[in-house]
């Protein structure tokens, strides 16, 4: 799977780093994970567990990341 983040962690990023302002432009990354494919439905290891909510019965593994 692969993950875009935008605006908010770039502006995170670019505000936490001092600089001139045209250090300051966005840094896009991506974030991939081996645990499924794209568009596809998250495997139910990876689905939180909730004991509230009976619909949330999955094992509440975090998926191995990577950026």
């Amino acid at each position: 799977m692969k993950f875009r983040i935008l605006a908010i962690l770039a502006a995170v990023a670019a505000l936490a780093t001092a600089g001139h302002a045209d250090d300051m432009k966005p840094q896009l990354f991506t974030v991939t994970s081996s645990s499924g494919k794209d568009n596809a439905m998250m495997a139910r290891t990876y689905a939180g567990k909730g004991a509230t909510n009976p619909n949330c019965d999955g094992d509440n593994v975090s998926p191995p990341l990577s950026w």
